[in-house]
């Protein structure tokens, strides 16, 4: 079984990165990471290779700062939805 892993591409990860900072409010400070890159599981049984998985991986890690409270919020995906469901 071979495993194809895309490189991440720094330049996706900045994009997504300024789609989520324009859509805080104007009078709140936001911290926002983006991560991407390759996940992967192999299991064995019986010495043998019986199961291996990969994924490439993209995170959003969201804070928002506004009228003196803090709130985080996480996504899983980088597309529209995901991003206005931080919101």
């Amino acid at each position: 079984m071979s495993v194809t892993r895309t490189r991440v591409n720094a330049g996706e990860l900045y994009a997504v990165a300024d789609r989520v900072l324009d859509r805080v409010p104007s009078d709140a400070e936001a911290e926002v990471i983006v991560v991407g890159g390759s996940e992967a599981l192999t299991r064995f049984a019986t010495s043998f290779i019986h199961q291996n998985v990969a994924d490439d991986v993209r995170r959003i890690s969201l804070r928002v700062a506004r009228d003196g409270r803090v709130a985080t919020a996480t996504a899983s995906q980088t597309d529209d939805a995901a991003i206005d469901a931080l919101f």
